[in-house]
């Protein structure tokens, strides 16, 4: 696996510390690629404590003021969740299993794995953008990893796994052209009225799930933008004309 096209990105982290702590085990691993989401602090003499030798990760790491910016150029995204949440679903990966696929697309794909804050964890509308959801297996009483632990034994678990010769995989969507796409299918869906206007997240999360599949194509976009274009079209012009007279636009 390229663990240089793996991503550590860190979501509204609240503690310092934490930051370091974070950075510390990236350098322990061998994994460099930090992002640090509407995250401060990160000059505060705890997070240099923390960080030692490893606070030039966080030096050269990249900074975003929106989770959109920070993921446009992955392809693949993990996202973590606590045990709280993995009661509610059965396709929540564990560690080991999000490290194999993990093996399987990193060597032509980029792959962000996702962190929240600490006291909430990601929403659910930034679960609702990853691919896989992942989660370590914990006690029911006390699900809730402190974020460093958590980093620390998914990055392990990744690089447990002995590196194998793979069949070549295409090269996937970026999630930047993914979410150009669900922009602009929420606001045709709005318009035709399948989605409220005042609240259209909660459908649209779950509209993401079924064309969020990980295998997504340039080609296979097309098609769906292709979709989308001819909605547009049919709203604006196509509706006048019978079906009989109907042609691409």
């Amino acid at each position: 696996m390229k663990r240089s096209n793996l991503s550590v990105i860190l979501v509204n982290t609240i503690s310092p510390g934490n930051i370091g702590s974070i950075a510390r085990v990236m350098k322990n691993l061998e994994f460099q690629c930090l992002k640090l989401v509407s995250v401060s602090q990160v000059d505060a003499k705890d997070c240099r404590q923390m960080a030692g030798k490893a606070f030039d990760l966080i030096e050269k790491s990249g900074r975003f003021s929106c989770l959109s910016e920070a993921i446009s150029d992955e392809q693949i995204l993990f996202g973590t969740t606590s045990g709280r949440r993995r009661l509610q679903r059965n396709e929540v990966l564990s560690p080991n299993q999000a490290a194999l696929l993990i093996h399987e697309y990193a060597p032509h794909n980029r792959i962000g794995l996702l962190f929240g804050p600490e006291r909430s964890g990601l929403s659910e509308r930034q679960l609702a953008r990853c691919q896989f959801r992942v989660s370590i297996p914990s006690n029911p009483k006390y699900p809730v990893f402190n974020i460093s632990k958590a980093v620390t034994i998914f990055l392990y678990a990744i690089s447990q796994h002995p590196l194998k010769k793979r069949e070549k995989k295409k090269q996937l969507v970026l999630i930047g052209k993914r979410e150009s796409f669900y922009r602009d299918l929420k606001k045709v869906l709005i318009e035709v009225g399948f989605l409220s206007e005042s609240n259209p997240e909660h459908i649209m999360n779950a509209i993401r799930g079924i064309f969020n599949q990980p295998d997504l194509t340039e080609r296979d976009l097309k098609i769906l933008r292709g979709i989308v274009r001819h909605l547009q079209w049919y709203i604006r012009d196509g509706r006048l004309k019978t079906p009989a007279t109907i042609r691409k636009p």
